[in-house]
Formats: structure tokens, sequence, C-alpha cells
């Protein structure tokens, strides 16, 4: 059979052609794709800008005191993350089925506020209480305790995941990417006036405080907006010893998803604090220079992430298990393909990226950069896996593969750094293993649980 020139290209379009109509042509995926790309513009504008402002920061500081800047907010983050509740998972879960309900929806919200209340102070009391002992086992200089009590306001206001959950559900997806924006710009006037009328450490620590502060709170005026469009504005009013839907299994679903994000943030925050401890204060800082690069392919991800997640718990809710996996499948490529494009751009200009932000001194983390990055990539591609199984209500099984992988990856982070002596490279390849890892165990749990018949998810996609 002879190639005929013009019957070839009409044969290539067609196939061109059908692929595309495969990858978006259902409205479900066109839906996903426009609410992605609100999130995503505002995350590339947010992102941009707060790199803008790591590189400022990073210039006036120097490595020693962003370093120490890096170490403080670290600590904040670690123990707010353990303690303060983020109860986004939870409205999505349980809200997708009483959403047209609005006085059983507002007891829920009114439940996850209540409890987002209680764990954030008591996170900003820990914190307080904590950061003596914290200082001096890290041996860290003493004035950083005032500093870390200076800048704990941070955790008291951070009452975001009932306000994400209501605006991921109700899709005001534009609103999350405009809170992006409005709250990075905020943060970059900060940073410029202390550029052009000074400020030192105490003075960034300030910016960094009232611009997350900020941020939160305009989050919260967002979803708020949000449920008085719907009639819902009024959900602090009610009865207050009234439960919320699925009272028992709502709080075993939030205390689970918690533990679990307390489990992944330890392998995203807590490594910050081990290399601080392991090879000093300056390399705690390049770490933290190359974990923020690398944010750049989470924030191309992410948008992916939170948009599927309650688009697969309303599938799960009417049992449609081929447009699950469909949907996921697709997730995947897109989330992948973004994610490895940037990780080849960063191979070949790395360099020059760096010299140009934040400046020659850091050209040491390019390695570990490439190494943090090529985490994020099998992360990127695998971001269907966790949101699969909380749509099916099965956030244990995500927690026991989180600790298994996360033990597994302290034992390689300590010894590629100590053993291995291979400094902030390994700390990077070290989270290479850990995504490995855990991408294999989140895979064995779907697809195990897809097979099953007694899944209560019906083949009527």
């Amino acid at each position: 059979m002879t190639w005929n020139g013009k019957r070839g290209e009409k044969y290539l379009k067609k196939i061109k052609d059908s692929a595309f109509k495969h990858l978006a042509g259902d409205h479900l995926f066109r839906r996903i794709l426009k609410n992605s790309s609100f999130l995503l513009t505002g995350d590339a504008v947010g992102s941009g800008i707060r790199l803008i402002c790591m590189a400022l920061t990073a210039r006036v500081l120097g490595v020693e005191f962003f370093g120490v800047l890096v170490l403080i907010q670290t600590y904040v983050g670690v123990v707010d993350r353990l303690i303060n509740f983020q109860c986004w998972q939870a409205v999505i879960r349980f809200g997708a089925s009483c959403v047209n309900e609005p006085d059983r929806f507002k007891k829920l919200i009114r439940y996850t506020v209540k409890v987002e209340l209680a764990t954030s102070a008591a996170a900003t009391c820990l914190t307080i209480l904590l950061s003596p002992a914290i200082v001096r086992w890290f041996g860290w200089e003493k004035a950083i305790i005032w500093m870390i009590v200076f800048y704990s306001p941070v955790t008291l206001f951070n009452l975001t995941g009932t306000s994400i959950g209501v605006l991921r559900l109700f899709d005001q997806y534009r609103r999350l990417g405009l809170q992006r924006i409005y709250s990075a710009v905020f943060k970059l006037a900060g940073i410029l006036a202390l550029v052009v009328f000074g400020g030192g450490i105490w003075g960034f620590l300030f910016v960094w405080m009232v611009t997350s502060v900020v941020e939160y709170l305009l989050l919260g005026w967002f979803a708020w907006i949000t449920l008085r469009e719907r009639g819902m504005g009024d959900f602090l009013r009610g009865d207050s010893s009234s439960s919320p839907p699925n009272d028992k299994s709502l709080f075993r679903f939030m205390v689970i998803t918690n533990l679990h994000g307390s489990v992944r943030m330890s392998s995203r925050e807590v490594d910050t604090l081990i290399v601080g401890w392991l090879i000093g204060d300056v390399a705690a800082g390049m770490y933290k220079v190359a974990k923020l690069f690398s944010l750049i392919l989470s924030k191309l991800s992410d948008p992916i992430y939170e948009v599927v997640y309650p688009e697969l718990a309303r599938l799960v809710v009417e049992g449609r298990r081929k447009a699950m996996i469909l949907l996921m499948g697709k997730s995947a490529l897109l989330g992948g393909g973004l994610a490895l494009s940037v990780w080849f751009t960063f191979y070949v200009f790395g360099s020059n990226i760096i010299h140009l932000t934040v400046g020659p001194e850091f050209l040491n983390v390019l390695g570990a950069l490439l190494w943090y990055m090529g985490a994020i990539v099998l992360a990127s591609a695998g971001l269907p896996l966790s949101p699969a199984l909380l749509a099916m209500g099965r956030p244990a099984l995500i927690l026991c593969v989180d600790v298994g992988s996360t033990i597994l990856y302290y034992c390689a982070l300590f010894g590629f750094i100590m053993f291995g002596s291979l400094g902030i490279e390994g700390a990077g390849a070290a989270y290479l293993v850990y995504y490995v890892l855990w991408s294999l165990g989140m895979l064995a749990c779907l697809v195990v649980l897809i097979s099953r018949k007694n899944i209560h998810i019906l083949d009527n996609a």
C-alpha cells in the first residue's frame, strides 16, 4: 500500500481532531478546564508576584537573615497545620449531598466554622508556648522567640478551610483566582515599601504577617458573599445545639483528613527544619529557595486538583464509575504534561533564571531544585489519586499510605544528607523517593477499590 500525501494529511488531521474531541469534548471536562483556567490565571499572576517578593526579600536580607525568616515562617506553619483544622474536604464531601437543602447546609457550615475557630486559637497558643523549647532545640538565637510571638497572629486568622470548601463547591473559581492576585499585589506593595524606605528582618516579618492575615480575611469575605447570594449569608444564626448532617461520620472524616494533612505537611515543611538542623540556617534558606521555585509546578497542577475533587464527589454521589475513571485519566495527563514542560524549562535555563531572580549566590540550589521538581512532576501526574479516594469516603486509606511513605521518606532524607553527604541535593532526591512510594501505594488502593463490586459506584456513566 502506497502513501498518498493528501490522503495521509487528511487521515492525520482526522486522528488529531478525534483525540482533541476525546480529551475536551465532554461538558464535564470542559467545565474543569474553564474553572482551572480561572485558578491557573490567579496562581500564575500571584506566584509571579510572590516570586518577585521572595527575590527582593532574599536580596535585601541576604542568605543568613533570609534563612532565619524562612525558619520562623516554617515553624509557625508547621504548628498551624498540625493543630488547626482545615475543613474544606469535609465541606465538599458532605456538602455535595445537601447543597440544595439550605438548613442542612447552614448547619454544616456553622459546625465547620466553629471547629476552625477552636483549633486556630489552640494552634496560636501552642505556637507561642513551644517557641522557647524549639529555639533551644535547634540552637537558634533567643531573639527568634519574640519574632515567633510577633508572627503568631498568622495562625489565629487562618480560618480558611470552610471558605475554600464553599467557593469550590459552588464553582466560584473566579473569586478564588482574584483572591490570590489581590493578596499577592498587597504583599508586593509592602515589600516595595520596605525596599524604598528601609526595613530589616523585623520589617519583613511584619509585612509577611500582615499580608497573610489580609489574604485569609479576603478569602472569608468572598465565601460569605457566595453564601449570601444563595440566601445563606446568615449561616451563623440558628440553634447552636443542633447537629450537622451525618454528625458522627463528619467528625471522623474531619479528624482523619486533618491527620492526613498533618502528615503531608510534615513531608513538605519539616524537611526545611531538618535541613537547617543538620547543615545550618544558610542551607535551610537555600533549600527553601529551591522549594519556592518548585511551587511553580504545583501552581500549574493545583488548580486541576482543586476543580477535580468536587467533580469526583458529585460523580460518586451519582454513581458514575466510568465517568470517574475517564476524568481521572484526563486530569493525570493534563497535570503531568504541564509539570514536565516546566521541569524541562528549568533543566535548560535554570541557572539563568536563578541568577536573574534571587542572585548568583543562590546558584548552588539548582541540583536540589531539579530533584525536587522531579518529585512534583510525579505528584502532578498522580493528582487525581487522593481526591478520588476522598470522594469515595476512604480518607483512612490515604492516611495509611501517607504515614508509610513519609516514614520511608525521612529515612531517605537523613541517609542522603548524613551518610551520602549530598547536602540539599540529597534532600531533593529524597523527596522524589517519597513521591514514587506514595504514588505506588495510592494507585494500588484505588485499583483495588474500583475493582470491588460493593464500592457503591454503579456503571451508569
